[in-house]
């Protein structure tokens, strides 16, 4: 690969170049080519069987932008296929499109105070670069509920006004806007706003209540205080115009549907002196940010950033050890193929029922969001190591609790009783649950007015009885039970933490960009924050299906399965002791110590369970040998291989780099980068290719080097020494034939070996070449050695698979590395095979042609041997010489 080859920042369409030949001159018409947005993790098909003329035009535009982008080339002979990789990561970086300008030249009046009469909200609007359609002109009232959209066509320099009228159902303040998106996806949003509040009678004050956007019409929740009978106010909500629909007993708590006048009924009802709060039934969201925009489909990336694979040198969690996760969403697939293993004969609950509890927590068959609660429980607890799917942060048991629909719409009361259910089963069921980690990936506003409002003391919403009381109490009580609260702090980038993550009793989780190192943009921020988690994760989606999945509900779903892995190692730990565990050990993020932007940082995995007593991951492999030297010829190229072995104590990924390699020089790692287990070693091949200008007697000194993959810290290193040499044939021996009639081979395999000696002129030995042919189907390798002694060590030697070699004889090369020989002095090229050698599996096996004559010897100064087990004899019969080629300097 010539371009790009790394450090470019490359847009819009550009052409990529290569070269590629092959060094015994077979064809190569078409190559394939591939990209990596992720330093070579995953690739992505450009093009295949593309000609083989050096350049391919790329589009770009759609793909993300990004600085991790590598280019592969894969060219095949028909035989045999060899990629190359850019020497180093490009960026990608496409301009935005902007060709739409408008502007808005009316403001909207600002209405003040007003009754319920009908209100008419105008403006102009006008496109200056004209000749498109705007689509989605809206203005917004009661957030979002009377949303009314417009389309409109314009010309350049046209102009239109555009009307609306609304009725107010509701006394409020309303934030009134107009958005103008056009249609080419890329717009420049212009946003036009104005306030008002709407009230009964213009001159009085009443208090504000909820938009009716986000309560169940006509529900309220009353909350009794501590000793009241939960009954007592029966015969009162009933002449308040109420009717009692469901009840927990638990937290004290009464669901009310009411006929009529839902603003007077609660007046009423908050004013008994038998109520700790009463209000409306509010419908939040899962904390999902929408959007077609994935930004990396794998997982790997996320997991180590918090340092996952490192704690799992400490174990991965059991789902029978009595630590479980509650998935408090809308419904999970517990029949996924990668959760499935985690669920008990319980599956959970289904809170979504308005009386009681269901026992199937599956999610609704359609919806927009219905694939959310998989998704989270996908992140947190997957099965790891099954060779399916994703893996999970814990290998623990999942119940999943569904508290919501399809389209991510969860009502507090169905919350509530959620996460009461969780607290009920975890006391009645102490052998099979230890510790529940009660996961929420939800948010919803912690107050019922509009956030101009918002600067309001909260004690004060709390006595008027506007904060959102409810699903507070059901989460206080279970972490006086003793379990752990996790909640995201939401997805609209403000600086406020949504309920019920703003809550003491739990945990805050805001969404991290790892390219970034900081805080998401779109991810909530505030006071209550307390850790950080990846923003984004690939994961389980519904029907064994795999996708990314993002916001702040992902980060949520990392810090529960990291607070499972805690629990796991040491299930003696308090809910408040692995809160503290989680807060004090992680990664940190922004100015040092807690901010409003990342909290306490990032949640860490591996110093979490290092700090309650768990084992460090450790990163040490070994690269062998230190150090290699040869020969290269010019324009030839030869593959050295090293060993790299993990002798740390987890499972990781490796790079490899090479380094020094001179000016016109090509060099090849294959594979890299590698995984390995711990104390597990694999072949790391080195592929380098002298100029066929190199000089004689060059001498290239390259650094093979191990870094681990995700920091590239330097692990180990070997060095490979090639000088440029032409070699020459010094001894051979090339007659075939026995006693002139015609071809013959001896046998070789792992008990029949053969040995020829010879006596070299040459100081030095690059090459051995002999005649041979594989019979049948031999099932090991044939290996080529060179010894000063035939029962001595391998001076050198090399093995060639099966594969290579055809079923009639023809010379092959064994392409040893450089021996240093004493010209005058015997040694000895023994041929053997791993192939097995009994009667019944003679039918696959190589033989070594060979000469026999009666009146000639074909090579004087030398012999033939051969060993049977028993040891070396001299074949005694004839003259009888190996076919064999030395070549060196």
């Amino acid at each position: 690969v010539q371009s790009p080859n790394g450090g470019e920042t490359w847009s819009g369409t550009r052409t990529i170049q290569w070269t590629a030949t092959d060094p015994d001159g077979d064809t190569i018409d078409t190559v394939d080519i591939y990209y990596s947005a992720n330093r070579g993790i995953t690739w992505n098909s450009i093009v295949t069987a593309t000609a083989n003329d050096g350049a391919y035009d790329w589009d770009m535009t759609t793909v993300d932008d990004g600085g991790s982008y590598l280019i592969k080339v894969v060219a095949s002979d028909g035989t045999l296929a060899m990629p190359d990789v850019s020497d180093g990561v490009f960026s990608i970086v496409n301009p935005i499109a902007n060709n739409t300008q408008i502007t808005i030249y009316a403001t909207i009046r600002n209405y003040g105070t007003t009754d319920f009469t009908d209100i008419n909200v105008s403006c102009m609007i006008v496109d200056q670069l004209g000749n498109v359609v705007l689509e989605n002109v809206c203005w917004l009232g009661a957030a979002e509920l009377f949303c009314e959209h417009k389309t409109i066509s314009l010309i350049s320099g046209a102009s239109t006004t555009l009307t609306w009228t609304w009725t107010p159902t509701y006394c409020s303040r309303y934030n009134i806007y107009i958005t103008v998106h056009s249609n080419d996806d890329n717009p420049n949003d212009v946003i036009l706003g104005s306030m008002i509040k709407v009230v009964d009678d213009p001159a009085t004050q009443d208090e504000p209540v909820n938009n009716p956007s986000n309560i169940m019409p006509n529900h309220i929740i009353v909350g009794l205080n501590d000793g009241i009978d939960i009954h007592a106010l029966d015969s009162t909500i009933s002449d308040y115009g109420g009717t009692v629909l469901d009840t927990i007993d638990d937290l004290n708590t009464i669901l009310i549907g009411v006929e009529g006048d839902i603003q007077l009924f609660m007046q009423k009802i908050k004013s008994r002196d038998e109520v700790k709060y009463a209000e409306p039934n509010s419908i939040f969201e899962v904390a999902q940010e929408v959007t077609d925009d994935p930004y990396y489909t794998y997982q790997e990336n996320y997991l180590n950033e918090i340092h996952v694979p490192q704690a799992w040198v400490n174990g991965w969690g059991d789902p029978n050890n009595g630590i479980v996760v509650a998935i408090l969403d809308n419904g999970v697939d517990y029949n996924h193929e990668d959760l499935k293993d985690h669920f008990g004969s319980v599956k959970g609950a289904d809170a979504t029922q308005l009386v009681g509890v269901g026992s199937d927590p599956k999610p609704d068959p359609a919806g927009t969001f219905n694939y959310h609660g998989t998704a989270c429980a996908g992140i947190a607890a997957a099965t790891i190591n099954n060779a399916k799917g994703i893996a999970g942060v814990a290998n623990v048991r999942i119940l999943a609790v569904k508290v919501g629909d399809g389209e991510g719409h969860i009502n507090m009361w169905a919350a509530h009783k959620g996460v009461n259910w969780v607290v009920n089963y975890a006391k009645d069921n102490p052998d099979t649950v230890k510790h529940v980690i009660i996961s929420m990936s939800i948010a919803g506003r912690p107050w019922l007015i509009e956030e101009w409002w918002e600067a309001f003391i909260f004690p004060w919403l709390i006595a008027k009885g506007m904060a959102r009381l409810t699903l507070l109490q059901a989460c206080e009580n279970a972490w006086k039970e003793g379990h752990l609260l996790v909640a995201g702090s939401g997805n609209e980038g403000k600086d406020k933490v949504y309920i019920p993550a703003s809550y003491d009793c739990t945990i805050a989780v805001g969404g991290e960009d790892i390219w970034a190192d900081a805080r998401n943009s779109k991810s909530n921020y505030g006071e209550e924050l307390e850790l950080m988690a990846p923003w984004y994760a690939y994961t389980t989606k519904l029907d064994n299906t795999y996708d990314s999945f993002y916001a702040t509900s992902a980060a949520t779903a990392y810090v529960s399965g990291v607070a499972a892995l805690i629990w796991s190692f040491d299930p003696t730990l308090t809910n408040e002791q692995v809160r503290n565990i989680l807060r004090t050990t992680t990664t940190d993020l922004g100015p040092a110590g807690w901010d409003k932007e990342t909290g306490y940082g990032l949640v860490n995995a591996e110093s979490a369970l290092v700090a309650v007593g768990g084992e460090e991951a450790t990163y040490n492999v070994e690269l062998s040998p230190e150090t290699m030297s040869d020969s290269i010829e010019p324009d030839e190229t030869k593959s050295y291989f090293f060993t790299l072995t993990n002798t740390g104590n987890m499972v990781d990924k490796y790079s490899i780099t090479t380094t020094g390699v001179p000016a016109g020089w090509s060099v090849m790692v294959d594979p890299n980068p590698v995984w390995l287990y711990a104390w597990t070693s694999t072949s790391i091949r080195v592929r380098v290719t002298a100029p066929s200008d190199a000089p004689i007697d060059q001498q290239a000194t390259i650094t093979v080097t191990a870094k681990s993959y995700n920091d590239l810290t330097v692990l180990d290193s070997s060095t490979l020494t090639l000088i440029v040499k032409e070699l020459t044939k010094d001894q051979s021996q090339e007659e075939t034939g026995v006693l002139g009639a015609g071809h013959f081979g001896l046998p070789m395999s792992n008990v029949y070996s053969v040995a020829q000696s010879f006596v070299p002129t040459q100081s030095n030995l690059a090459k051995v070449k002999i005649k041979v042919s594989a019979t049948g189907a031999p099932t090991g390798d044939l290996i080529i050695s060179v010894r000063d002694s035939l029962d001595g060590n391998d001076l050198a030697y090399k093995r060639i698979t099966p594969s290579s070699l055809g079923w009639y004889s023809d010379w092959v090369t064994f392409d040893i590395l450089d021996v240093s020989l004493t010209p005058g002095q015997t040694y000895y090229i023994v041929g053997r095979s791993d192939s097995a050698s009994s009667d019944s599996e003679q039918a696959g096996f190589y033989t070594w042609e060979v000469y026999i004559s009666t009146s000639s010897d074909a090579y004087p100064n030398g012999e033939t041997y051969a060993n049977v087990g028993s040891g070396w004899v001299s074949i005694p019969l004839f003259n009888v010489d190996m076919t064999f080629q030395t070549w060196g300097y």
